[in-house]
């Protein structure tokens, strides 16, 4: 991505922040201060309203002219919300974040002295949150005065490293995906590769553990093989993701190029080493189409009758206000019915034959004759219940509205991906859930346990982590089986999930442990009373095996912060709490009791 480097002049109210310098819009085509006044206060309306974060930084140097701080001089309402900082107009990083990572600064300062834009992400490890920026210097060299736009995809980042390698049926899918995908480690060894990635390796003999750059240079010429290699590099390095959308690799064993649209991302692998996965789609087919139809009418005639993707010309119909309304076909070649299933089409417009066609072809069409623009985009045609990768291109002369299409029915892939979808959100679902309660387990538990804490830590909220054992349980199982025993957990779970508020958060540790956080105690007896109230719902008879059965419960109550400043303490504090209810006779509740309370040692139990 690449900017002139101009600024816009617009400068941003940011909840209380005010910017202190004038808005300096450029207003070449403005012929008084009352068009000026109005074209800024559009600027900045526009800018402040952006989803998107933006802000300008004056950078601050040191006498080697190293960069060293930069100060906020103008932003958007949007920096607050994906920064969680407030209040920092006129302030330094240094001031607000005083842990800032230099590099943070140092890309900012080249950014300022070299005056060349640039893209990246990284994360911010004192706001624990990734961000994708674009910064780009502004104004002449000597305000030393940086724009940035960015956004936070924290949670997309954090998405990315759950899903990946999650299970051995998540791999498996990828195995069948139509995409090829190959991994490479911190040592550049080839360490997976799916079926698809395969292909592109050829014949290559015992691929997995193979150096990477070996190989490529053993497939591909030299030049081209470095260039692979050093933009691998850089994304191991700097975690920078690079996108090719169109790699042409002449193989040595090959005369012809073959095309690839591929990915680089960082990874972050099993062992804790960081990785590099490229992720392609071979579209040589697409590409040679492309290049046919340039190159002359005797090739386009016969990639034209000859291709496996389906092909077709438009004339775009317009109405009397030159909106497109309708789109006859005045070509097809033999793969067109296949795609689209669509019989005897020459020479008819789209609406004879399918009356309920979207607009939005109309459009897509219509906006390639007029503008000349070519244009590339995957669709869903509702109402022919196909999916379509389509590139669209204007030929011959303007007046003729005519639009060459290229397109492949995709509806198996697009189902496919689909479906991948939904069994990775099935795995995660199953990873972070308990199969007999379908309650949260351990690991969701701790997770939650954690946002908990860091959310406590911010406003100064107090919570209490609740630790249930039942008493008499193994009873039941010694006495109506096991299969009883479930029932028994199956039903403790629903009477407990159903006795908290909706924003507690109940989770099965093992066999019949429960665990509770009730967050937002404005009272410490507020935790007393839900106690109380489980103690009662979970004694209640329970009908199982043609029987009823009762069992209780062994409480115990640890309480953020002073029973416990992290998620570890605060379960401990819990459990021990829980053994000393079951000292005291069981069927209770036992809360931790801190040196303030009792004046007592920290971590005794009442």
């Amino acid at each position: 991505m690449r900017d002139d480097g101009k600024s816009n002049g617009a400068s941003f109210p940011a909840g209380d922040d005010h910017v202190t310098d004038e808005p300096t819009c450029d207003a070449n085509d403005v012929r008084d201060g009352a068009s000026e006044e109005a074209l800024t206060a559009s600027y900045c309306a526009l800018f402040d309203a952006l989803d998107e974060a933006f802000c300008v930084i004056e950078m601050v140097f040191d006498d080697a002219g190293a960069a060293v701080d930069y100060r906020f001089v103008e932003l958007n309402r949007a920096c607050g919300d994906h920064t969680d900082m407030r209040g920092v107009l006129g302030r330094t990083i240094r001031e607000v974040q005083p842990d800032v990572e230099p590099r943070w600064i140092e890309t900012y300062g080249e950014v300022a002295r070299s005056g060349e834009p640039i893209r990246f992400i990284d994360q911010a490890q004192p706001l624990r949150r990734w961000f994708d920026v674009y910064a780009w210097p502004l104004g002449s060299p000597a305000r030393q005065r940086v724009a940035l736009h960015f956004t936070d995809i924290t949670e997309r980042k954090v998405a990315e490293d759950e899903v990946r390698f999650r299970s051995e049926q998540f791999h498996a899918l990828v195995e069948q995906a139509p995409i090829g995908v190959y991994l490479v480690d911190a040592d550049f060894r080839i360490v997976e590769a799916n079926p698809a990635a395969r292909s592109i390796f050829g014949d290559l003999p015992d691929l997995i553990g193979r150096d990477y750059e070996e190989a490529l240079r053993t497939l591909w010429p030299k030049r081209l093989a470095d260039e692979v290699v050093r933009v691998a590099r850089r994304t191991l390095s700097t975690g920078m993701s690079h996108h090719e959308p169109e790699l042409a690799a002449v193989r040595t064993d090959r005369e012809h190029a073959e095309y690839y649209d591929c990915r680089l991302d960082r990874i972050r692998l099993p062992d804790g080493s960081n990785g590099v996965v490229c992720y392609f789609i071979d579209i040589s087919a697409q590409v040679w189409a492309r290049h046919a139809l340039a190159v002359s009418e005797s090739r386009y005639r016969t990639l034209f009758e000859s291709i496996d993707e389906g092909f077709c010309i438009l004339q775009v119909i317009f109405d009397g206000d030159d909106r497109p309304v309708d789109y006859r076909y005045v070509e097809i070649n033999p793969a067109f019915e296949r795609h689209t299933g669509l019989a005897q089409a020459l020479g008819r417009t789209v609406t004879e034959l399918v009356s309920d066609i979207e607009p939005f072809w109309f459009d897509a069409y219509g906006a390639v004759a007029l503008t000349g623009e070519p244009k590339r985009f995957v669709d869903h045609a509702e109402s022919m219940g196909r999916w379509f990768d389509v590139y669209a291109f204007r030929i011959g002369e303007p007046d003729e509205r005519k639009v060459a299409v290229l397109f492949n029915d995709i509806t198996k892939r697009k189902r496919a991906e689909h479906a991948l979808k939904e069994s990775v959100v099935l795995l995660r679902h199953h990873a972070h859930h308990d199969a007999l309660t379908g309650l949260p387990n351990r690991v969701l538990f701790e997770e939650t346990l954690q946002a908990v804490v860091a959310t406590a830590e911010r406003h100064g909220r107090p919570f209490a982590v609740l630790f249930l054992d039942l008493d008499g349980f193994k009873a039941i199982n010694d006495d109506f089986g096991h299969a009883s025993g479930d029932a028994v957990l199956v039903e403790v779970a629903r009477r407990l999930r159903r006795s908290l508020r909706v924003s507690d958060t109940l989770a099965r540790m093992h066999g019949d442990e429960f665990v509770a956080i009730l967050p937002e105690l404005s009272e410490v007896h507020e935790a007393s009373s839900l106690a109380q109230k489980l103690l009662a719902v979970v004694s209640d008879p329970i009908a199982v095996a043609g029987t009823t059965v009762s069992v209780q419960a062994s409480i115990g109550v640890a309480l953020y912060p002073s029973d416990g400043a992290n998620p570890r303490t605060l379960l401990r504090a819990a459990d021990t709490a829980m053994y000393q209810a079951k000292q005291n006779g069981k069927n209770a509740v036992s809360f931790v009791v801190s040196i303030a309370d009792a004046g007592g040692r920290a971590g005794e139990v009442s």
